[in-house]
């Protein structure tokens, strides 16, 4: 039987254990990469590893989650790689703080049974959310029996202030 990881006692224990509500968001921007990792001369996708790397255990002292915005992955070379690498370093060096994946993925039946695969399997993240407004066939498919206790969050509605003007 799979691994599992039930999201909400893990996510309690560390906000408990930590004394900390603080989601760290990994949304990398290369642009934005602090140079010393870019002037290493190594390829970008391993410095964009040891530049989040660093982000992670400076931060894995307050924080209750590491959340990766998946399209700040999907729009660099190499990034889901680098990404998955990154889950599985959390979940080794770091097992009690979850991770989550913002991916807001909402289609229906096998398309979003391979979202899930993706994001909960292969990528191994305790969670991700996704939009409903396809209907019930957006959670159904992602519900996996081998999966036990991963997070499914449902986006309602986004706090940006566009989201309330329709």
């Amino acid at each position: 039987m799979a691994e599992d990881r039930r999201f909400r006692k893990k996510l309690t224990e560390r906000q408990k254990r930590a004394n900390s509500l603080v989601c760290v968001g990994l949304d990398p921007l290369i642009e934005r990469m602090p140079s010393r990792f870019l002037e290493m001369g190594c390829a970008v996708h391993v410095a964009l590893y040891l530049w989040m790397m660093g982000v992670i255990d400076d931060t894995e002292h307050a924080a209750s989650m590491f959340k990766f915005q998946h399209a700040h992955w999907e729009a660099i070379p190499d990034g889901l790689g680098v990404l998955k690498m990154l889950i599985g370093y959390i979940h080794a060096n770091h097992p009690d703080i979850p991770v989550m994946v913002d991916c807001k993925r909402g289609d229906i039946d096998r398309t979003q049974r391979l979202y899930g695969n993706t994001h909960l399997g292969l990528e191994n993240a305790d969670g991700m959310n996704f939009v409903g407004y396809m209907g019930k066939d957006t959670l159904m498919s992602l519900i996996d029996e081998k999966r036990p206790g991963r997070a499914l969050v449902g986006l309602g509605r986004t706090s940006n202030k566009e989201a309330w003007v329709i």
